[in-house]
Parts: C-alpha cells; sequence; structure tokens
C-alpha cells in the first residue's frame, strides 16, 4: 500500500470490493477474533493511505448497525496494545452511524433485558464509549474525538447530551496536568473532541 501514499486516489476504483471483503470478515460471528483483528488492521492501513474522510463514506449505515457497532466496541479490551486498529477502526464505524437521521432514543425500544435489569440507553453508551477513548494513548483516540464531533451536534443529541458532554470535558481538564503523561493525554483528547 505504500506505493500509493503519493497518489492514494487510484485506490478509489478498488475500496469496496477491499472494504466489503474485509467487513465480510469482521461481520461473520464465526470468524475468530484473530481474523477479525487481521481485518481491522487491513482497513486501517486502506484507512491510512486513502484518508479517513473518503473511507468512512462506504462503512454501512443502516439503523441496525447502531447497536452491532456499539456492542463491537464496547467488547474491546481498551488496554491491548495489539488490537489498537481495531478500537480506531470501530470508532471511526460508530462515528458514521452516527449519521443516520433517525431518533436514538428511538432505537431503546425496551432497556428491559431480564427483569431486574435494565440496559443503558444508546446515547448514553456512546457517550460513554467516546470519553472513555477520549483518555487513551493510542490512535483511537483521534478516532473517539470524530465520533463525539459527528455525535454530540445531532439535535437529538444535542439536546440531551452536550452540556453533560461539554461538564465532563471541563472536569477532565481540570483534574488533569501537563505534569505527567496521562495528564497530558486526557488534555489532548478532550481538547481535539471540543
Amino acid at each position: 500500500m505504500d506505493k500509493y501514499q503519493e497518489q492514494p486516489h487510484l485506490l478509489d476504483p478498488h475500496l469496496e470490493w477491499m472494504m466489503n471483503l474485509l467487513l465480510d470478515v469482521v461481520q461473520d460471528k464465526t470468524s475468530p477474533t484473530a481474523l477479525v483483528h487481521l481485518a481491522f488492521k487491513f482497513l486501517y492501513i486502506i484507512t491510512k493511505v486513502r484518508g479517513y474522510k473518503v473511507f468512512l463514506r462506504l462503512f454501512p449505515h443502516e439503523v441496525a448497525d447502531v447497536e452491532c457497532v456499539l456492542d463491537m466496541v464496547t467488547s474491546q479490551n481498551p488496554k491491548d496494545h495489539e488490537t489498537w486498529e481495531t478500537r480506531y477502526m470501530l470508532l471511526l464505524w460508530l462515528s458514521v452511524t452516527c449519521l443516520i437521521p433517525f431518533d436514538f432514543s428511538r432505537l431503546d425500544g425496551n432497556l428491559l433485558i431480564q427483569p431486574g435489569q435494565t440496559r443503558m440507553p444508546i446515547m448514553d453508551r456512546i457517550l460513554q464509549i467516546a470519553e472513555s477513548y477520549l483518555v487513551v494513548s493510542d490512535k483511537a483516540q483521534d478516532a473517539a474525538a470524530v465520533l463525539v464531533s459527528k455525535f454530540i451536534t445531532r439535535p437529538d443529541v444535542k439536546q440531551r447530551k452536550m452540556a453533560s458532554f461539554l461538564d465532563w470535558s471541563l472536569c477532565t481538564l481540570a483534574r488533569s496536568s501537563f505534569l505527567t503523561i496521562e495528564g497530558v493525554i486526557a488534555m489532548d483528547g478532550t481538547l481535539q473532541a471540543l
């Protein structure tokens, strides 16, 4: 792929079939975990060459994809340094699903899983994931900032979650210190999102 760095547009006629082939592996429930992570590595390499903005529009972004992608992101380990490409790509994919013109509160339907157990609303889940990845030290932080920018500016989300996200951002910035690596990382991610 490095030979395309100078002229990334040469990949355009091939992007869709490459992506579909890799997403078939990702979406197949019988695919081994290692193969899924490898597919995301390849997706990341293609994205790196072509740029994520061009690549984003090719991700599936139907209403049904929101919860599926959110579940995949939630199942990731943010501290696993071997699979950061998976988290990066899933966060970008989630950011595209946030563009659907459909009120997110309608996706919650029945939040009752089993008697006595409830599930967190979709908006809260997405915001919690985004905030947790804004303070990591890998490339997933950049994707989390993209996710926040697309998610928090939705009319339905802005009305319900913008104030709490701004509070979280200000608290994160206030508690972070330029004297520690963790503080600088947290400030960087928060400021990218803002």
